[in-house]
């Protein structure tokens, strides 16, 4: 069911600190094609998973330092399975601008976000 691990973000509570870090410091590249300027950068890696920011500490029910995603083919069976399965549910799936996600929590507590870039047959 599970594709790949596609995206890995950090929560911040100061965006322009840690945008200097990873600019900086760490010689990153934005992309400011994927960027939401003061809430969400999203940085340029070739061959690798996303990696990004996020201003703020706790959205979509995530209250972690990090929003971890996994792509999956179909959201809403992989979602069922999940639920079937007793897995904690954070948010049910909907839509966004590039795909539909869902967040549930592990059973050591961990959140993680599922996601598909397909828009729904709805």
């Amino acid at each position: 069911m599970l594709e790949k691990l596609t995206f890995f973000a950090l929560r911040v509570p100061e965006m322009s600190a840690s945008l200097e870090f990873y600019t900086d410091v760490l010689g990153l590249e934005i992309d400011a094609d994927e960027t939401v300027p003061g809430f969400y950068t999203q940085f340029k890696l070739e061959n690798a998973a996303g990696l990004a920011l996020i201003h703020g500490l706790d959205q979509d029910g995530m209250d972690e330092a990090y929003d971890i995603a996994l792509k999956v083919k179909d959201i809403d069976a992989f979602h069922a399975h999940l639920i079937e399965k007793g897995v904690t549910e954070i948010s049910q799936p909907r839509q966004i601008p590039w795909g539909r996600t869902f967040v549930f929590r592990t059973p050591d507590g961990h959140t993680l976000r599922a996601y598909s870039s397909q828009a729904s047959e709805e």
